[in-house]
């Protein structure tokens, strides 16, 4: 079943408007609709709402001075820097989830087909996948996909014999270009006669539990960065051409890179007005209802992050842009709250420049940046898909699923909740499996049973945490505690939004330490 969406201004109206004390604390995005269940069904915590917002943020409002609330649901421990401060740092154990790697149906191929395997047959010349020597032990499941997001291999070939470890990025390394330009590389198993290669590499924000999880599972630390960039970025060196009839979004010179990252603000303004079409596979062409399209050749003063040129290479006039708008009639108020086509730029702009960089920036009516605003990659598939609808989801993990099966092509990872998007499939990884061994009995799906029991290489616990100890926790917060304590209601939640409960009966709370933290 599909999730219900809900914008957090939706659940403070609905939850604390009422309350002079009501309290908004922070959290995985991926706990949320648990969360708000939970809430929902904790009558003594009537003034409690949740935002959300990402694992760290919730991290670092507990941890600031003075804090700002004292419990957080994540998707982790807690950091060992705090934990050796707070010596009362503890979580209790929701329940299991597993970091899925996602495809999309619609590229022909069939369920559980795809699996990353690391058989001999993949291997890229004298290169062997493995499960770490750089950084200590990590699932081989863990090798493609730094090499793919990270350009990090083992050994990194970009470098000679004898040289430093890591000592420069492969992000365009000749590894990196063989495996994400072949599909029959990346993928073991059934091959769809579709994909020729990967097309585009979505990914969660640097705050994302579900990226700590990545980085924490695979053995990859702070200092590498995305080959895309920040979260606010689109630096990858290996280049995909934004086709006019299947991308909303590109740089100036048309193109978007392999690794794109996905950050949905929390806003009523996030998409311009008009509903997508309805999911199918088969729908092919562009989904007009998905999104209000600029009008040609109207254009108003907005908002554009940085001190620059303007998108299409104009200078800024006050630091403002021209920017694209919608009039439905020639005297209507210009709306800034559309979708720019390519050949749409104002007068004097660069020969060589595209109009849908106006799309990376999410814009009011009035021309000003919705609150929240981080990047515009979200936005990508807004109006247009390769196959099916527009993509215009208000939930980040529920977006990336989205543009992962318009996308066709691509990939991305996400909580295991992405599943429930229409037209996904999930890839099956490798665990620590002798390379050769045959893709049936070399991956595993991130199915409950691998899961619960740690062999799905990319598993976590998830937590409700506290810095404190839960016995410290005051007011409508230790209200909710109590609520996260009935195991039934937690159990509950935790099924509904398909997530998989604690299977140990009674509650397990861990304490962290040196020994115990993230």
């Amino acid at each position: 079943m599909k999730r219900l969406t809900l914008s957090a201004t939706v659940i403070v109206a609905g939850f604390g408007a009422s309350h002079a004390d009501a309290q908004a604390f922070k959290g995985t995005d991926v706990l949320e609709f648990v969360t708000i269940n939970i809430i929902a069904n904790c009558p003594a915590a009537t003034g409690v709402t949740y935002l959300g917002g990402g694992s760290g943020i919730a991290e670092n409002a507990m941890a600031a001075t003075p804090p700002t609330q004292q419990i957080a649901p994540m998707t982790r421990k807690i950091k060992c820097a705090l934990a050796d401060v707070n010596p009362g740092s503890q979580g209790q154990v929701l329940g299991y989830d597993g970091v899925a790697m996602l495809t999309s149906s619609c590229s022909g191929e069939a369920a559980g087909s795809l699996c990353e395997a690391y058989s001999a047959a993949s291997a890229l010349g004298s290169y062997v996948w493995q499960g770490g020597t750089d950084s200590g032990v990590y699932p081989i499941a863990c090798d493609k996909l730094r090499v793919l997001y990270f350009g990090r291999d083992h050994f990194n070939t970009d470098l000679a014999p004898g040289a430093p470890q890591h000592a420069t990025s492969g992000c365009n390394s000749l590894l990196r270009n063989q495996l994400v330009n072949s599909w029959g590389k990346l993928f073991d198993g059934a091959q769809s006669p579709t994909c020729t290669q990967l097309n585009h590499a979505f990914r969660l924000d640097d705050v994302s539990g579900t990226t700590d999880t990545l980085r924490s599972v695979c053995g990859i630390p702070a200092s590498f960065t995305f080959c895309n960039g920040t979260s606010t970025q689109d630096n990858d060196p290996i280049r995909r051409t934004a086709s006019s009839a299947s991308y909303d979004t590109a740089r100036a010179d048309g193109t978007l890179g392999l690794v794109l990252p996905v950050t949905v603000p929390r806003s009523t303004n996030t998409y311009s007005p008009g509903a997508p079409a309805a999911d199918s596979c088969g729908a092919g062409g562009i989904a007009s209802q998905a999104g209000t399209r600029c009008t040609a050749g109207v254009f108003i003063f907005g908002a554009v992050p940085g001190l620059g040129a303007c998108p299409t290479g104009l200078p800024r006039l006050g630091g403002t842009c021209l920017i694209p708008a919608f009039r439905a009639t020639a005297t209507s108020t210009p709306d800034a709250r559309c979708v720019n086509a390519s050949s749409n730029k104002p007068a004097g702009s660069a020969p060589v420049s595209d109009g849908r960089t106006f799309n990376l920036f999410a814009h009011n009516a009035d021309g000003s940046l919705i609150t929240g605003f981080t990047s515009g990659y979200y936005r990508t598939h807004e109006s247009r898909a390769v196959v099916g609808s527009g993509c215009k989801q208000t939930d980040t993990v529920q977006q990336l699923a989205c543009l992962v099966r318009a996308d066709q092509c691509s990939e991305g990872f996400a909580g295991r909740e992405a599943l429930n998007e229409p037209n996904i499939l999930d890839v099956k990884l490798a665990p620590r499996a002798a390379n050769g061994a045959t893709p049936s009995s070399d991956c595993l799906a991130p199915e409950p049973a691998s899961i619960a029991a740690g062999t799905y290489p990319l598993s976590r616990k998830l937590y409700l945490n506290t810095l404190k100890g839960f016995a410290n926790v005051t007011g409508e917060e230790a209200d909710l505690v109590a609520c996260f304590q009935d195991e039934a209601l937690v159990e509950a939640a935790m099924s509904a939004n398909n997530f998989i409960p604690d299977p140990a009966v009674g509650i397990q709370t861990e304490n962290f330490s040196a020994a115990n933290c993230f």
